[in-house]
């Protein structure tokens, strides 16, 4: 992935970007394979953990939003 010693804001959010993307590709990857075999409880279980990461989603736009005003404002 990335050296974390050299992280910048920037970077952060593009790595945790790409975590999310990850986590929810592999619950869905997953999901398929409960829906399969018919395990109902771990679906509930699963889709929470995708609800989780849609929302860690969301909260990182939400941060970059921020990032972005603070150094367009320290610009100015």
């Amino acid at each position: 992935m990335y050296d974390h010693n050299l992280l910048d804001a920037h970077d952060a959010l593009r790595e945790a970007r790409d975590c999310c993307a990850r986590i929810t590709s592999v619950l869905d990857d997953t999901s398929s394979e409960a829906e399969e075999i018919g395990d109902r409880e771990l679906l509930k279980r699963l889709s929470a953990a995708k609800a989780a990461a849609s929302r860690a989603g969301v909260l990182i736009e939400k941060l970059a939003a921020l990032l972005e005003s603070e150094q367009s404002n320290s610009k100015e």
